[in-house]
């Protein structure tokens, strides 16, 4: 879907935060689709499906939240990255 994307075929973009928007128990989809939208230069796309990833996965792990994190640093959103990591950044344990 990225390569269709930078082609830009119609409607890979929308595939690509559709996919990222299921529920993903390995916490691994999110963070791939939003590195892809970044490359592709899509940087709210990016945002987007990262918001659908946690909506999609309320119980998102830490590990999983910080790779979604640098995900989106990666692609010019640091400010919903401080927002995913800074609760992490909060927890005594």
């Amino acid at each position: 879907l990225e390569d269709q994307a930078r082609a830009n075929r119609f409607g890979a973009v929308p595939m690509l935060e559709q996919m990222a928007a299921q529920r993903d128990p390995a916490g691994t989809m999110g963070p791939a689709v939003v590195r892809a939208l970044g490359r592709l230069e899509q940087p709210e796309a990016a945002e987007r499906a990262a918001r659908f990833a946690l909506a999609a996965n309320p119980n998102m792990d830490p590990m999983s939240r910080v790779m979604l994190a640098g995900a989106l640093v990666e692609a010019r959103r640091p400010d919903l990255a401080r927002e995913l990591t800074f609760p992490l950044a909060m927890d005594p344990r």
